[in-house]
């Protein structure tokens, strides 16, 4: 009897180590998104209601659950990849180590629990318990990332289902991704909206993106800074990556 429980208990802990390990390798070997590794500590946002600033650091300070808002390309996808992959490290205090990430253009007719599920199928090839999946949420053991709700087919259910979630299981954080176009205050959670990057912050990423890019990062900053609507294009990451990958293929001319 003991052995067998010991055995249960070794296939559970394995499932959930194999389950880590692989969600960090799967996003480190992606080349976009090591090219950005560092850059999502640079982010602002702004909580809605208040006059608050807060950085990703301490965005979960005062609330376990949260919708964060944001325009195409500000780059609501890289900050989920960025806390999943610091979360299953243990690298963020505020946070269990068992992120699931659950990109919601692909959600199905489904419950949450079911998706969550699949995850780790899709991760470990093996079905984590029910039993068990139930309760690690409800000691507040999971956090679950939902990448882009605007891009759900079903974002009313969805959300119903999310409010339902998180109200069964409020000790296991959940995070929302929205377009501010798409986006409405949703019951229990913070909304934080991506502030558009400061000066300094695309200096930084220019230089960053240039290294990668192998582009003369100071030639190509000298033309942003002369050109006022370059310089607020450059505000959003997505279309700062597009001026230095125009830039290269221009052969370094003024853009």
């Amino acid at each position: 009897m003991l052995n067998k429980l010991k055995q249960h208990w070794d296939t559970n802990e394995r499932i959930l180590v194999t389950y880590r390990e692989r969600v960090i390798d799967s996003v480190e070997q992606e080349d976009d998104i090591l090219g950005w590794f560092e850059q999502p500590s640079q982010f602002k946002f702004q909580i809605h209601g208040s006059n608050e600033i807060k950085s990703l650091a301490n965005l979960f300070d005062e609330n376990i659950h949260l919708q964060i808002v944001g325009y195409a390309g500000s780059g609501k996808t890289t900050i989920i990849k960025y806390l999943a992959v610091g979360a299953a490290k243990g690298q963020i205090s505020n946070l269990p180590n068992l992120p699931i990430t659950i990109p919601l253009f692909s959600y199905q007719n489904e419950t949450l629990l079911t998706a969550i599920q699949n995850q780790f199928v899709q991760y470990t090839e093996s079905k984590i318990e029910k039993d068990l999946l139930i309760k690690l949420l409800s000691q507040g053991k999971i956090f679950i990332l939902l990448d882009g709700i605007d891009e759900c087919l079903q974002s009313e259910k969805l959300i119903k289902d999310i409010q339902d979630f998180s109200n069964r299981y409020p000790l296991s954080p959940v995070l929302i991704t929205n377009r501010i176009t798409s986006s409405s205050p949703i019951p229990n959670f913070r909304t934080a909206q991506i502030r558009p990057f400061e000066k300094e912050d695309i200096r930084l990423l220019t230089n960053k993106l240039c290294a990668k890019y192998n582009v003369d990062s100071q030639k190509l900053w000298l033309n942003l800074i002369s050109n006022s609507a370059l310089l607020s294009l450059a505000e959003n990451p997505l279309q700062l990556q597009i001026i230095v990958k125009i830039y290269k293929q221009q052969s370094h001319k003024p853009l």
